[in-house]
């Protein structure tokens, strides 16, 4: 079952997109997914999504210490990052 015919990401996403009409009109919710958790997927869906400058992500990492310094590094900018369903140590991330 690919990411997006989830039920759990089915409802993640209509959240994400009510929540950008609600919100603000100016909000372009972009998906990149993989059909599986494999790592290579997830690296080539996170450097897609990095190519459209975003102001915010929205990610799921399964590996542990997977994209923590490219996490770090958009933090850093200012640039919002939420994660779900993460089991790394927030430690990793400098989460508040």
């Amino acid at each position: 079952m690919s990411n997006m015919q989830d039920p759990y990401w089915q409802t993640v996403q209509c959240g994400m997109k009510k929540a950008a009409q609600e919100f603000a009109s100016d909000v372009d919710v972009k998906y990149y997914t993989t059909p599986t958790y494999d790592s290579a997927g997830i690296q080539s869906s996170f450097d897609a999504a990095k190519l459209t400058n975003p102001s915010g992500m929205f990610l799921q990492v399964v590996q542990p210490t997977q994209l923590v310094a490219q996490t770090q590094a958009y933090m850093q900018k200012g640039i919002p990052v939420v994660g779900a369903s993460a089991q790394q140590p927030n430690q990793l991330y400098d989460v508040l």
